[in-house]
């Protein structure tokens, strides 16, 4: 896949997490976690999805009026993204550790 038609593209999903009504937001978030979860070995996807713009749209997403399976596929798609040290300080510095610690926290059920 050529590289500017996959940056394209990874834009245009990017946009669709802040814009777009939830049924398409929903369906950008699966495509971008599925790019990110390195199932294609052949293209380096987490660093394209970082340079597309998508880490504060995620961050965003991981709010807390938002459904816990957005806020979870957010801190997936985050988490897959980092990589490599300037991914990791870029989430770190868009303010995703907060969230993150607060997803944790819901995760946990007090019987355990």
């Amino acid at each position: 896949m050529p590289q500017q038609f996959y940056r394209r593209d990874l834009r245009k999903l990017v946009r669709k997490l802040v814009v777009s009504a939830r049924p398409e937001r929903e369906q950008s978030l699966l495509v971008l976690l599925f790019l990110s979860s390195g199932e294609d070995q052949d293209t380096d996807y987490n660093a394209a999805i970082a340079a597309a713009g998508a880490i504060p749209p995620l961050v965003q997403l991981m709010g807390p009026s938002l459904p816990a399976d957005v806020q979870e596929k957010a801190a997936g798609i985050l988490t897959n993204i980092a990589q490599n040290e300037d991914t990791v300080v870029a989430i770190a510095a868009a303010g995703a550790i907060p969230p993150l610690v607060q997803l944790l926290g819901l995760g946990s059920s007090p019987a355990v």
